[in-house]
Order: structure tokens, then C-alpha cells, then sequence
């Protein structure tokens, strides 16, 4: 099989907080708009946010509870945990010695994010 990764999905409960969220928090681009559905992107990596959950993600710690997780690169951690702070984004785990904190986003995703 040679297979590639595509558009990432993310599921969410709200589309405006979570537009808010992925658009003027972290900074990714609405593309378009598809039948209820809002195409953006961060970097070139499509993604695809889907307002159709009925539940916000269970409040497991990271890493207690099966899920797909992706990554964002930073170029200053300390600039984004600041950032992330000004918005009262919820950490999940604080700024780590070795330059990485979690986040979680309005449905409770986990969101990891790294200096690199």
C-alpha cells in the first residue's frame, strides 16, 4: 500500500468557537466553505473542521485514551505559550523543559505543540 495523508478532519461540538479557535488563535486560513462544513489550512496541510459531533471529546490526561493527535511547529515556544495565555486556551500540560506544551481546543482535543 502507498498511501499519503490527506485533509485532516477535526469533528467539533460549535463551529464559530471553533473557528475562532483554529482561525484566530493559532492562525490557520478558512479555504472555503462545503455544505456546512469550513475547508482551511494551516501551512499547506488541508484541513477539514466538521461541526456534526454531539459531544465534546472525554476529559481523559493525555495519552489515557485512544485518539488522533497531530502536531504544530513553532518557532518560539515562549511567544505561543504567552499567546495561548492572552486567548485563555486551556493547557493540558505546561511548557515542558524540552520545548513542547499541550493544549486542549474548545471540544477538548488535544493539541501538542512544539518549538523546532
Amino acid at each position: 500500500m502507498n498511501a499519503r495523508i490527506g485533509e485532516i478532519n477535526i469533528l467539533c461540538t460549535d463551529l464559530q468557537q471553533s473557528l475562532n479557535f483554529y482561525c484566530n488563535v493559532l492562525g490557520f486560513v478558512i479555504v472555503e466553505e462545503e455544505d456546512g462544513a469550513i475547508h482551511l489550512r494551516c501551512g499547506n496541510r488541508p484541513i477539514l473542521l466538521l461541526p456534526f459531533a454531539e459531544q465534546p471529546a472525554a476529559a481523559a490526561p493525555y495519552g489515557k485514551q485512544a485518539t488522533i493527535s497531530f502536531d504544530l511547529l513553532v518557532d518560539d515556544i515562549e511567544a505561543v505559550v504567552t499567546h495561548l495565555q492572552r486567548h485563555n486556551v486551556q493547557f493540558e500540560k505546561p511548557l515542558q523543559q524540552d520545548r513542547h506544551v499541550f493544549i486542549r481546543d474548545p471540544d477538548g482535543l488535544i493539541l501538542e505543540i512544539i518549538e523546532g
